[in-house]
């Protein structure tokens, strides 16, 4: 088919046929079916032969191709037979960590291209070998077509394909090496080095420095320049005199933090050299340093921070991650704050929450003061911040219901307002919550679907989401099926007048309701619960005993469609005894009905529509 057709034709076909029922064939033509495994999405390929194999794709677009151990490619490439062209795919081909290569093959046009591969055993393909020399082999990391090759001290043959691995990398595991030659040239860079060898080549690596001292001076000028520098390291190891000069070994790393919330750096330089200060700072020394910084302290100005308590809140002067934190105390505190950086983070200490803010007559809404840090920006002189704070008391309660939770644990979370996570399990969850708890955050993103119930009514996600934002009250109802669509069934409860207000009955473990017509989900647990120690009943669902109920036990029943439920006193059976028929029927006192008369005990005996008690000896 030639292309100009196709591409004429293919939305033509887009409409007319459903993607899934275009089926794409890809051409590969291999050497050796036995050195490689194809996979189409997940599933293996198991019926590729030497030679041209036309494999169908079905709905997949990528074919991947993977070299079976000990085998490498020595040609990829694809070949368009309708502009006769050959590209080369050498470069697209990726390395797993144990070794084997693969590559994802991917046909624009596949009735006029064709992939060529061929393979080899590896021993056979790395016919050449160079070698390297390597003082200290932790230190460098040697790359073989993204393969890392094993390293041992002293020299090391390192073999490799002269058509694909003639490239190799050099990478330092954390600081620069004292040196490279390639053939007696030196190489320059710090961290990575990329060696196009050749056959016989010689690479000499020394990862070690002399064993030489170095004087480091630093120099720190300005306005409170002293103040400046907060810490250094030297290889990771604090060290507290940076003020004189110090030695240290070649090839140490001395670094450095500066006060960069009250001073801005105006000039940093290296033996001359002018450099960038970042926070850290660090600084690789292989000869003497001296180090020139210029700092210059911020403007600044003074506002109010007036707080209840600062126990229960901790405020930071700019971004809280710097850790600036102020010294505060009960009620009106003057403090400082820089002017390229107006800004207070409060971050509520564990348990507690800021109850309201206010800055220049603004109250801050309570959903602004749900996640922290809380930033106040803009500030500017005399300002007057003030914060008042409470103490978490979750003292309402509400119920997660979740349906299916093993098919998502890796994509379903449950998050209050200040976006902190909690925990749910399979079935039922309290969540007890207070008002600031509000919105709940559902995620519900997975690969299955979700349906979400408050109250057993169906709420919808967030716009574009699979997010949702549930505002809960005292004794709420949250339920999560995944994969599952529950029912909303009609659910009929009586209860006999002769127990008055003995019998509780509650749905789904929190929510007291009343008997009568209700509706429930699928699943939904109703739970029976007696409050007297005078009364035994048994409960009936759809006509039948389900369980007794004696004196302040409870009873729990799973709605699984319409039911009628009722509960009768066991004295008062007669009530609803007219079905039995002339024969004498026995009932155990817990409410199960017996095949037979039996021998001894207690129990109540039908006959007639009649019940009574009746002692058998």
């Amino acid at each position: 088919m030639k292309r100009f057709i196709l591409q004429m034709l293919l939305p033509i076909f887009a409409v007319l046929i459903p993607e899934s029922a275009i089926a794409t064939s890809y051409r590969i033509d291999l050497d050796d079916a036995s050195r490689v495994t194809l996979l189409i999405g997940d599933q293996e390929y198991t019926e590729a032969v030497n030679g041209l194999n036309n494999i169908d794709m079905g709905s997949e677009r990528y074919l991947r191709v993977i070299t079976n151990s000990g085998n490498l490619f020595t040609e990829v490439t694809l070949i368009d037979e309708w502009y006769q062209e050959e590209t080369s795919w050498l470069d697209r081909i990726a390395t797993f960590d144990d070794g084997r290569q693969y590559i994802d093959l991917y046909s624009t046009f596949p009735e006029d291209e064709l992939f060529r591969i061929r393979t080899s055993g590896a021993t056979e393909a790395r016919s050449a070998s160079f070698t390297l020399t390597i003082d200290d082999p932790t230190a460098i990391v040697l790359s073989r077509k993204e393969q890392p090759v094993e390293l041992t001290a002293g020299a090391n043959e390192v073999k490799f394909d002269p058509t694909t691995e003639a490239t190799v990398e050099i990478l330092t595991v954390s600081k620069p090496l004292y040196s490279v030659t390639h053939n007696g040239t030196a190489v320059k860079s710090d961290y990575r080095y990329v060696l196009t060898v050749a056959d016989g080549d010689v690479v000499d690596v020394q990862a070690k420095y002399p064993d030489k001292d170095c004087t480091v001076t630093i120099n720190v000028t300005g306005s409170g320049a002293e103040h400046f520098i907060s810490s250094m390291d030297i290889d990771g190891t604090p060290a507290f005199n940076w003020a004189a000069p110090f030695t240290v070994k070649a090839g140490t790393d001395v670094t450095l933090r500066g006060n960069t919330t009250e001073y801005e750096v105006v000039n940093f330089a290296i033996n001359g050299t002018q450099a960038v200060f970042s926070n850290p700072t660090t600084i690789f020394i292989d000869n003497d340093a001296t180090l020139d910084i210029a700092v210059r302290r911020y403007a600044s100005f003074e506002m109010t921070v007036n707080i209840d308590d600062p126990a229960r809140v901790s405020v930071y002067r700019g971004y809280s991650y710097n850790g600036d934190k102020l010294d505060l105390k009960a009620g009106d505190n003057i403090v400082e704050v820089t002017r390229n950086t107006p800004i207070l983070s409060v971050v509520p200490a564990e348990g507690c929450y800021v109850n309201t803010m206010n800055i220049g007559g603004y109250d801050y809404d309570p959903y602004e003061l749900q996640i922290a840090p809380i930033m106040v920006g803009s500030l500017t002189d005399d300002d007057i911040l003030t914060i008042t704070t409470a103490e978490i008391v979750r003292d309402q309660n509400a119920v997660v219901y979740v349906h299916n939770l093993d098919l998502v644990t890796d994509y379903f979370k449950f998050k209050r307002g200040d976006l902190s996570e909690v925990a749910m399990t399979e079935g039922y969850n309290i969540l007890p919550f207070y008002d600031r708890d509000n919105a709940f955050r559902i995620e519900t993103g997975s690969p299955v679907d979700a349906v979400v119930y408050l109250n057993d009514e169906p709420i919808e996600p967030q716009p574009g989401s699979f997010n949702y934002a549930p505002t809960l009250t005292d004794g709420d109802v949250v339920k999560v099926f995944f994969d599952y669509m529950p029912e909303i069934h009609d659910v009929n409860i009586e209860i006999d007048q002769s127990l008055g207000n003995d019998v509780a009955v509650t749905k789904d473990c929190i929510r007291t309701i009343i008997p009568g017509n209700i509706k429930a989900t699928t699943h939904t647990r109703l739970t029976f619960t007696g409050l007297s120690d005078k009364h035994e009943c048994q409960v009936l669902v759809d006509g039948n005993t389900y369980a007794g109920l004696k004196g302040k036990e409870e009873v729990s029943f799973t709605v699984s469609g319409n039911h009628k439920i009722q509960i009768t006193e066991v004295s008062g059976i007669a009530e609803i005894g007219a079905d039995y028929g002339t024969k004498a029927e026995y009932i155990t006192l817990q409410g199960s009905r017996l095949s037979s008369r039996p021998s001894s005990g207690i129990y109540i005996r039908m006959l007639g529509g009649k019940a009574t008690k009746t002692v058998i000896k």
